[in-house]
């Protein structure tokens, strides 16, 4: 039975629509006039139904997409969703410990380290030109290469591994801005820096976020080394800057106009 509860119905008005329906028969041991609000809206504490349950726990594995989907009743445990699991024709699966540890409605909803060697989301990479902000997906297992391919995939940037290609990501990745791919490049900025840099051209203001690295700050400056005369690159791992004039009118200047702690 569905039972749709609007903002400020009653428990009597409840009771009314599951007794007019017909198949059953309610009755009320505390006050009818209690009124449900907002903040009832998906919420649930204790069992739906004294002796019931909210759903069967099952499981069942799509080939096309990879996806093992289980579902767990409340009340299930992790015995019970080994057991589905170890039904299907795909997977075998045993509860090495806890195995009568039982789910909560706390539980729902949530996903961290969801099953080993199976799959957190597909690795992939888009590009927003209007915030220039790249975002990439990375799936769990997936190694440097597969983030590099993904990247690597976008109209606006071009994607290589020098090391640590086969290098894999784990949960304990997620979350994670420090040196976050193993082979990959040190960790950057370790907080944001606002700078004016100034050469014989004119000067520019640039905004580096916390994680930048000194590759992206020296393409940063190079996309408008016309405009201020001041070219950058990356000497094993320094950032370098020199004025595209010569004699007296070289000059590079910089000027920190903000920066974090770190």
């Amino acid at each position: 039975m569905t039972v749709t509860v609007l903002a400020g119905d009653t428990v009597g008005d409840i009771r009314t629509a599951i007794d007019t329906e017909g198949t059953f028969v309610t009755s009320n041991t505390s006050n009818d006039a209690t009124v449900y609000a907002n903040g009832d809206d998906g919420t649930l504490t204790g069992p739906v139904l004294s002796g019931g349950a909210n759903g069967t726990t099952s499981a069942g594995y799509n080939s096309g997409t990879n996806t093992l989907l289980v579902n767990v009743g409340v009340g299930a445990t992790l015995s019970s969703v080994a057991t589905v699991i170890n039904n299907t024709a795909d997977f075998t699966a045993s509860a090495t410990s806890g195995g009568t540890l039982a789910f909560l409605n706390a539980d729902n909803g949530a996903n961290v380290d969801p099953l080993t060697g199976g799959s957190n989301g597909t690795t992939t990479a888009t590009y927003d030109a209007t915030a220039n902000l790249i975002t990439v997906n990375v799936g769990l297992n997936a190694t440097v290469s597969t983030v590099t391919t993904a990247i690597d995939g976008l109209t606006a940037f071009t994607a290589s591994v020098n090391s640590g290609g086969t290098n894999t990501f784990s949960t304990s990745d997620f979350s994670t801005h420090t040196d976050p791919l193993s082979g990959g490049l040190s960790a950057g900025l370790g907080d944001d820096l606002v700078v004016r840099l100034a050469g014989s051209r004119g000067s520019e203001v640039f905004n580096f976020k916390s994680g930048a690295t000194v590759t992206q700050v020296v393409n940063a400056i190079n996309l408008v080394s016309d405009g201020t005369g001041v070219e950058a690159a990356n000497t094993a791992g320094t950032l370098t800057l020199k004025s595209t004039a010569y004699g007296s009118a070289g000059t590079v200047d910089v000027e920190v106009l903000s920066e974090g702690t770190n």
